[in-house]
């Protein structure tokens, strides 16, 4: 490792670098391998991770498959295996971040964004201290274990508070050890849901350059978070065309492909605009989209008629919209 004082960052140097990069790409190259093979670029990577941001993040699959392999063929390292698809995804970024000379920069200990979260069993709750958010679990997410419920009230905190942010490191304030372990650890191998949904998370982040560290704090501090994530709910929010005539209009209007007024849990179309910052919303505020050739469904909350049809009028757009009259 190299460290370079002046740019204030870890590096690898150009032979160490060109080693390992004829590794990958022979591994890639190759249909089968032996599990001590790929077990041995693991530890190549394992080993570099210091010097590259987000690279543990891209060593969890690889980990993943190695165990797998070797369970099925009792322990031995001298049998051959195949490649699965997102492993060579995951060799993929390694040979980009490393051919193209990214490094990691060290950054100093404070955090310019502090997040406080946590989920109950009806619903989740944070606060960056400045605003307060909250929302309830679907009927799939009701079902699942808290450390699950933890971990996804993280993602939906950070999609909510910071979505338009960049560049920075955030601290999580969470009550939960288990969702700690696998955000500090960027994800984690023995438990395939929460490692699946740890590396969501940090994916997201990456793409953002956002840095995320994940603390203690207990139930009795985490006050505000607490409180939000066992809110009632409040039904008026949740707006929505009664499903069974929403079927009979299909047939006759045909199937849109955005819902413009809904929210993670009454969206009559996998594409949805909401009124505020959600998981899996494509845009925020129907009102700020342009909505001609959208084949939208619009049911809009009583009130904003006139302004529904004034934009209608506008943009002249032939599509499904539920007004009363």
């Amino acid at each position: 490792m190299m460290i370079d004082t002046n740019k204030f960052c870890i590096s690898l140097p150009d032979e160490k670098k060109d080693n390992i990069l004829k590794l990958i790409k022979s591994l890639l190259h190759s249909k089968v391998c032996t599990i001590r093979d790929f077990a041995k670029v693991i530890g190549k990577l394992v080993a570099t991770c210091p010097a590259l941001d987000y690279a543990n993040l891209y060593i969890k699959e690889l980990e993943r498959e190695k165990i797998i392999q070797l369970i099925f063929n009792d322990d031995c390292y001298n049998k051959k295996m195949q490649i699965s698809k997102i492993v060579k995804n995951d060799l993929h970024w390694w040979v980009d971040k490393l051919e193209n000379g990214h490094s990691r920069k060290l950054h100093d200990s404070r955090f310019q964004i502090t997040i406080f979260t946590n989920a109950s069993l009806s619903g989740w709750g944070a606060t960056d201290g400045n605003k307060q958010i909250h929302g309830h679990w679907s009927e799939s997410e009701k079902s699942r274990y808290i450390n699950y419920l933890e971990l996804l009230a993280i993602k939906k905190a950070l999609v909510e508070l910071i979505a338009r942010r960049r560049d920075v490191r955030v601290l999580l304030r969470v009550d939960n050890t288990t969702a700690i372990s696998y955000i500090n650890r960027m994800g984690g191998v023995r438990i395939d849901y929460l490692g699946r949904l740890a590396r969501e998370i940090w994916q997201w982040a990456e793409k953002k350059n956002i840095h995320l560290f994940a603390s203690y704090i207990s139930l009795k501090e985490n006050i505000t978070a607490d409180r939000l994530s066992r809110l009632p709910r409040n039904d008026d929010t949740e707006w929505g065309l009664n499903q069974k005539y929403f079927d009979k209009i299909v047939p006759v209007f045909g199937r849109p492909n955005i819902d413009l007024f809904a929210s993670e849990f009454n969206n009559k179309s996998e594409s949805f605009v909401s009124w505020k910052p959600v998981a899996g919303a494509v845009a925020i505020d129907a009102f700020t989209v342009k909505w001609t050739d959208l084949n939208f469904y619009a049911f809009p909350p009583f009130g904003l008629d006139l302004k529904v049809l004034t934009k209608i009028k506008r943009e002249r757009p032939s599509d499904i919209v539920i007004v009363p009259l």
